[in-house]
């Protein structure tokens, strides 16, 4: 799909739902992505604690084009993660 030109990774994604997110923001910006995913069962989850669950990248010249279209999802899953994290007293 990219032979020959430079990718960039873009984001690491810590869930599944995460990743499905940014890639739907990619779909309907029309930017081609490729992940790589770190899920593995075999080992527990040894890579998806020390990696992520999945890496991002884009084409080199479409890395801007695409940190703006995945940026406002990525806030999203931060916020909630703040949210969620946040002690209630």
């Amino acid at each position: 799909m990219f032979e020959n030109e430079e990718t960039v990774a873009i984001h690491t994604a810590e869930n599944d739902v995460e990743e499905m997110a940014v890639c739907a923001a990619l779909d309907e910006a029309g930017i081609e992505y490729l992940v790589q995913q770190y899920e593995d069962h075999a080992l527990d989850g040894l890579f998806t604690r020390t990696l992520g669950h999945s890496r991002i990248f884009v084409l080199e010249h479409d890395a801007n084009k695409a940190l703006g279209v995945i940026r406002p999802v990525v806030a999203r899953f931060r916020s909630s993660e703040d949210e969620g994290g946040q002690d209630a007293s």
